[in-house]
């Protein structure tokens, strides 16, 4: 699960087809990598029209050439990738799993399976201190979006239900408001 908010003073379109630059907080939680430890993996995001080094080349909705570069927060993930070298055992882990750290560690997620469907809650601090966070504060409105999954720039398939899961597009822009 997906929770992406707008690092923008103006309402954007948060979307990865969208046909703004925009820069966004994430919060991804894992049901393997990062529930294990209590928290969600905290990254951002830059959506930009002009190229970035490592960024991934997307289309806007009116054909403008986009990039995307997702980075984690600073500090150590919740998970980091295993590369067994040599035979060790019939199996082995995709991860390693270990508590996170820094900027990492802003985001507490915890999730439960129950009837066939996932409740997942968050918590972090109005501020965190951090410049790669978004600092809420509970006289304004925040723009977010959220997804069940996302694989950034994966092409739509509108043979299946959904068509734009898996495709890293937010299922729709929704406002936090403090009351």
């Amino acid at each position: 699960m997906v929770v992406k908010w707008s690092m923008e003073l103006i309402p954007i379109d948060l979307s990865i087809s969208g046909d703004d630059p925009y820069r966004a907080d994430i919060w991804y939680w894992k049901a393997y990598r990062t529930d294990h430890a209590g928290y969600a993996d905290d990254k951002h995001q830059i959506y930009s029209d002009i190229s970035l080094p490592k960024g991934q080349r997307l289309f806007s909705k009116n054909g403008n050439t986009f990039y995307l570069l997702r980075k984690g927060d600073q500090g150590q993930a919740a998970y980091k990738g295993s590369t067994p070298i040599g035979y060790q055992k019939d199996k082995l882990p995709g991860y390693i799993l270990r508590n996170p750290s820094g900027s990492r560690a802003d985001v507490h997620a915890k999730g439960k399976w129950n009837n066939g469907f996932w409740s997942v809650e968050f918590s972090r601090k109005l501020v965190t201190g951090h410049d790669d966070d978004i600092a809420l504060d509970v006289t304004q409105n925040y723009r977010f979006g959220v997804s069940h999954y996302e694989i950034a720039g994966r092409k739509t398939d509108p043979h299946i239900e959904i068509p734009k899961f898996g495709s890293g597009e937010i299922s729709e822009h929704l406002v936090l408001q403090f009351k």
